[in-house]
């Protein structure tokens, strides 16, 4: 017998809101997320598993271009059955049923028979992964400077029960309450175009997150909102003419995912880890100096870490096109080391793309540092940073060594002050400049 498994919303994670009037989040997010939770109860009861009979004892059921309930079988070391849309098993030639490793051949030359007629593709998850983070920090807050079971100095307490945990190896502010409210004050308004990005973590997918932007005597502004709850992750509205787009996610619950928010102008995309989810043209955020943070928790706990605010998000050809250099943000390093952290990865496989795109450009990688430490110390961690991304683009992404040079600058170059986090998180950074 082949079990089924379908897509059921397990998401939980967070909420970015930019919510309208004078309606305020606390007054609000009862109601919404009974909704929520009603909703996606209703359609867990509709996609109840059921038997089907065919070819492959104890093989998983998933439908054709569901990546995540393919990967999620996988990795369990279970056996794979492609279906259609329909949720009918897809078979090859022979009657058998087509599975995921059977699709994977087809993508190493070999016709994939579950693809046929269909024009999907493996990888179809992360194909409209279009995510480029701002290259101007505005606030960044890893709380690695503050003591564990504090709260954190950079963020504004307005309510709820919350504190700083090691956890998984980083550090996370854990929400204990059920209803728990922060904000965050930006050194300007947020401009035309901005990213935001945040670990979160959730055992249900009955909590949810909302980030709103607020005007200086604190009030609400603005009339739409992002959400991440409920199972969904988009822009919802609370007034009459805003825009809703809400997507589905099974993913969320009882591991870290990293939220991302691209805005540019009236534009909005919302995405979890790879996948992007909402893409809106008239979304219509409010621009603000300060966000409040709002996190309604139901289940036991809830975790929000790595918060990153910056202005601008260009793509990388876009920018050396214009100015011959661009910063890079997204390259991150350990503390006082040159090891790469694992959520570099995607931004290395974005320059190694480009570079394997336009193979004309050669690139100078500039390592930057802020002025914490010894000066020369820091030029010489700056250097060995530089060789750290070359080395990976080189060695993991098959890109020609001579076309990338290095260089160590320490804090000798610094775009921004070295008196605040801020600036600091800034300063350090990598930069690529075109040759």
């Amino acid at each position: 017998m082949i079990s089924v498994r379908r897509t059921v919303p397990t998401l939980l994670l967070a909420t970015v809101v930019l919510l309208a009037g004078c309606a305020t989040v606390e007054e609000s997010v009862e109601d919404e997320v009974d909704e929520r939770v009603q909703d996606n109860v209703d359609e867990g009861v509709e996609k109840t598993a059921d038997k089907v009979e065919g070819g492959i004892e104890n093989a998983v059921k998933c439908a054709v271009g569901d990546d995540e309930c393919i990967e999620d079988a996988q990795e369990e070391g279970e056996t794979v059955v492609l279906t259609d849309e329909d949720g009918n098993v897809k078979r090859d030639e022979n009657g058998d049923p087509v599975t995921a490793s059977d699709r994977s051949a087809g993508q190493s030359g070999q016709q994939d028979p579950s693809s046929q007629n269909t024009g999907e593709a493996v990888g179809e998850a992360s194909a409209n992964y279009d995510f480029k983070p701002g290259e101007r920090t505005l606030f960044a807050e890893d709380f690695s400077d503050d003591n564990v079971g504090d709260f954190p100095r950079s963020l504004e307490f307005r309510k709820g029960s919350m504190e700083i945990v090691e956890w998984k190896g980083k550090r996370f502010v854990r929400v204990s309450s059920a209803e728990s409210v922060f904000r965050v004050s930006l050194p300007e308004e947020l401009p035309k175009r901005f990213t935001m990005s945040f670990d979160f973590y959730t055992e249900e997918w009955t909590d949810n997150m909302y980030i709103t932007p607020l005007d200086a005597s604190g009030e609400v502004i603005g009339k739409n909102y992002f959400h991440v709850g409920g199972g969904e992750l988009g822009v919802g509205t609370r007034e009459d003419g805003g825009v809703k787009s809400l997507e589905q996610s099974r993913k969320g619950s009882n591991q870290i995912v990293t939220i991302r928010i691209m805005v540019d102008g009236s534009y909005a995309k919302t995405y979890m880890d790879k996948k992007r989810f909402a893409n809106i043209p008239n979304a219509n955020i409010a621009r603000t100096s300060t966000l409040r943070f709002d996190i309604s928790r139901l289940s036991d706990q809830a975790y929000i870490g790595n918060i990153r605010i910056a202005g601008g998000g260009r793509d990388l050809y876009s920018a050396l096109q214009e100015e011959g250099r661009v910063a890079v943000q997204d390259i991150r390093f350990d503390t006082g080391e040159a090891t790469l952290k694992p959520e570099s990865d995607e931004t290395l496989k974005e320059v190694a793309t480009l570079l394997r795109e336009h193979p004309e450009l050669d690139l100078l990688i500039e390592g930057h540092t802020d002025n914490t430490g010894d000066f020369d110390a820091n030029k010489t961690l700056s250097e060995e940073r530089a060789q750290a991304v070359k080395a990976t683009l080189v060695e993991d992404h098959g890109i020609e060594a001579g076309r990338l040079k290095t260089v160590g600058l320490g804090s000798t170059q610094p775009t921004a002050p070295n008196d605040t986090e801020e600036g600091r998180a800034e300063n350090r950074r990598v930069e690529l400049v075109k040759q």
